[in-house]
């Protein structure tokens, strides 16, 4: 079961990669929501593309999770290795209407737009970017907290462990400075999980 979770793990952060390198793409997080929106009108296939794929990598990292780090948990730890779990599951849930959002209605705006960007989808779109802002959070504090965990608990190496720390703080440094942060920098953290169980299983 752990070499499974550790498998979903990977293909999970590699689907937000392939995602987040999308280079047609690029102008739409770096523009101002309506050059956004035409770059999205003319390129309506990535815009689905990306999303999608963002979407699959949320749902195989988040079944991933408890497979790797329901074993091996020192019993002691459990209350905590469930809150973090928890933390991590709430955060993707809204990281997952945020993307439904971008999926649905945002598709639907970018071929609909005329000279202006309705003034509902401005407010929407600011909704919707602090959604992205508290899911990062909550997915940072938990898999910071699950990093933590198991370098603590020996369930994984350490190096494991204290490597999902960093990026985590990274992310939420990025969140602080500029307002955003990419989901690719949240999700390299089940990258060192993954890559941690595979080891171990060869060694």
């Amino acid at each position: 079961m752990r070499t499974t979770g550790s498998i979903l793990l990977l293909l999970g952060s590699a689907s937000s990669l392939a995602a987040a390198v999308l280079p047609q793409l690029y102008p739409v997080w770096t523009s101002p929501v309506d050059e956004g929106l035409r770059v999205i009108r003319d390129e309506i296939g990535a815009w689905r593309l990306c999303t999608l794929l963002f979407l699959v990598g949320a749902g195989l990292v988040l079944v991933g999770l408890p497979l790797v780090f329901a074993a091996g948990t020192d019993p002691s730890r459990a209350p905590a290795m469930s809150a973090a779990l928890a933390l991590a599951t709430t955060g993707t849930v809204l990281w997952i209407v945020n993307l439904a959002f971008r999926l649905s209605v945002t598709v639907r705006v970018a071929q609909g737009l005329g000279d202006a960007v309705p003034d509902w989808y401005l407010s929407a779109w600011g909704w919707v970017g602090a959604l992205w802002s508290v899911a990062a959070v909550l997915l940072g504090i938990g898999f910071a907290a699950l990093g933590l965990l198991s370098a603590l608990s020996g369930s994984l190496p350490a190096w494991a462990g204290w490597t999902s720390v960093g990026v985590v703080a990274v992310a939420i440094g990025l969140l602080i400075f500029l307002q955003d942060t990419p989901p690719i920098v949240i999700y390299l953290a089940p990258v060192a999980w993954g890559v941690a169980v595979l080891l171990l299983r060869e060694s």
